[in-house]
C-alpha cells in the first residue's frame, strides 16, 4: 500500500510534481505513480496492483479509485495538499475532506496555498494539528526580471498588434485561450514570414522541450496558472515576452 499521497489540482501539475520527485524516490528504492482523470483508469489501476510508495494525483480520480476498492489509503503516513486554494476553487474541497478523513489522524499533513481563504482555513482547522506556518515573501518588484504590460485594444487590431509584438529578437511565448485560436495564430505568424513557429498543447513539452524555436504559441484548456508555468525552466532570461489572451 502507498505511504505518501500528494494531491494537486490538475493533471499537468501532478505530472510536473512526479517529474521532480521520481528521480529522488527511485534513488532510495521508492516508486511513484500519477492518478488523474480524463484518461482510462486501467493503467493507473495496474500500477497500483504492482505496488507504489508515493501517489501524485487529482482528488476526483483518487476518490473514484478508493471508492471502487482499488486504492487503499489506510497506510498513508504523509499527505501533501499542493495549491489547496486552487483545488477548492475547482470544487475539490469536499473530495479533499473525504480523502483526508480516510487517512490515519496521526499522518503528517502538509498544505501549500497562495491564500488562506475560508475553504482553506476549514482544511487547516480540521486536519492540521498545531501547524507550523511558513510564508514565502513576494518577489520584490525592483528585483523582478519580467515587465508586465496590459494593452487595451480593439478586437480588429489584435492580429496586427500581436504580429508586431512577436516580430523581435529572442524567443516569445504566446498563450491562447483555445487550441483553435493557437492554431490560427501559428498560421498568422507563418504568413508573416516568422520562422520556427511551434504549436504546443502539452506542459511537459514546454518545460522539457525548451525554447528551441523562435515563437511558441501555446493553447490549453487550462488556465496559465494550472500549467505550472511559473517554473524557472520556462520563465527565465531566455523568454522575451509572454502574451496572454483572456
Amino acid at each position: 500500500s502507498p505511504k505518501a499521497l500528494i494531491l494537486a489540482p490538475t493533471r499537468e501539475l501532478a505530472l510536473q510534481i512526479d517529474h521532480t520527485i521520481q528521480p529522488i524516490a527511485r534513488s532510495v528504492g521508492l516508486f511513484t505513480t500519477q492518478i488523474y482523470g480524463g484518461v482510462p483508469q486501467a493503467r493507473q489501476v495496474g500500477a497500483l496492483k504492482k505496488g507504489v510508495d508515493i501517489i501524485i494525483g487529482t482528488p476526483g480520480r483518487i476518490e473514484d479509485l478508493q471508492s471502487q476498492g482499488k486504492l487503499d489509503l489506510s497506510e498513508i503516513r504523509i499527505v501533501v495538499l499542493d495549491e489547496a486554494d486552487h483545488m477548492s476553487e475547482l470544487g475539490f474541497l469536499e473530495p479533499m475532506q473525504r480523502i483526508l478523513r480516510l487517512v490515519e489522524p496521526d499522518a503528517q499533513k502538509l498544505l501549500f496555498s497562495a491564500t488562506l481563504d475560508r475553504e482553506v482555513a476549514a482544511l487547516v482547522d480540521e486536519f492540521l494539528v498545531e501547524p507550523a506556518v511558513y510564508e514565502v515573501a513576494g518577489e520584490d518588484q525592483d528585483s523582478g526580471t519580467i515587465d508586465h504590460r496590459v494593452l487595451v485594444i480593439d478586437h480588429r487590431d489584435k492580429a496586427e498588434i500581436l504580429t508586431s509584438l512577436v516580430d523581435r529578437d529572442g524567443k516569445t511565448l504566446v498563450f491562447a485561450r483555445t487550441r483553435a485560436y493557437a492554431e490560427m495564430l501559428a498560421e498568422q505568424f507563418d504568413d508573416a514570414v516568422f520562422a520556427g513557429n511551434r504549436l504546443c498543447f502539452d506542459h511537459t513539452a514546454v518545460v522539457d522541450g525548451g525554447f528551441g524555436k523562435r515563437i511558441q504559441p501555446l493553447g490549453s484548456e487550462h488556465n496559465v496558472a494550472a500549467f505550472g508555468l511559473n517554473d524557472s525552466t520556462v520563465f527565465d532570461e531566455r523568454l522575451q515576452a509572454a502574451l496572454v489572451e483572456v
